[in-house]
């Protein structure tokens, strides 16, 4: 088996311990869901109006919607609309892989890994988060490479939704993006890996 790794950092979303170290052992049947899927639910649906964040529908359908500017009002709508997509769009992933591929691993409950040829990839697009760190893996259990491009934040119909998580279920490759690797089962950290040495 090639070598796995995963990414690893510090987020207000993540439950997990970003401080994994050599010889620790995560066992996903242990968790509820992922921190990504608690991030995805957690996200606020709120807008700032005088200071004080408030329900979207509500400030939205009162005369204090002229306190905000257009471009504010545009703004923090666009970030509601997207989170309120990526939850549906996690549920109808979920969906299509109890029904239709029962077999590989959820992406509510998996780890997210890559191969030694994506480690710049998702170091690069991962750049930015706190005390990121990169650990060298084994992983006995459930893998699936899957090509995140078919994860759209573009709002679909859901028809649109199904086909892409059917794609991205069955592996196929996606012009934007890179694979990732779900699991589910028992991982255990063998070592910290030093990125440039890679």
């Amino acid at each position: 088996m090639p070598d796995l790794f995963h990414f690893t950092h510090d987020s207000r979303h993540i439950s997990t311990p970003a401080a994994m170290d050599r010889g620790t052992v995560l066992r996903t049947s242990e968790r509820r869901s992922n921190p990504y899927f608690e991030s995805v639910l957690g996200y606020h649906h709120v807008l700032p109006l005088r200071g004080i964040s408030q329900p979207i529908l509500e400030v939205l359908r009162s005369p204090a919607i002229h306190q905000l500017s257009s471009y504010d009002v545009g703004t923090n709508c666009a970030h509601i609309i997207e989170s309120q997509f990526r939850v549906i769009r996690e549920y109808e992933f979920e969906e299509i892989r109890r029904v239709e591929f029962p077999h590989l691993p959820s992406r509510m409950r998996c780890v997210c890994l890559t191969d030694r040829a994506g480690v710049p990839y998702w170091r690069q697009r991962l750049s930015g988060r706190a005390n990121q760190r990169l650990l060298r893996v084994s992983a006995d259990g459930d893998l699936h490479a899957a090509h995140e491009g078919h994860l759209s934040v573009e709002v679909q119909s859901s028809a649109e939704v199904r086909e892409a998580a059917r794609r991205y279920w069955r592996g196929e490759a996606h012009p934007n993006g890179h694979f990732e690797i779900l699991f589910e089962g028992e991982l255990t950290v063998l070592e910290i890996v030093d990125v440039d040495s890679l």
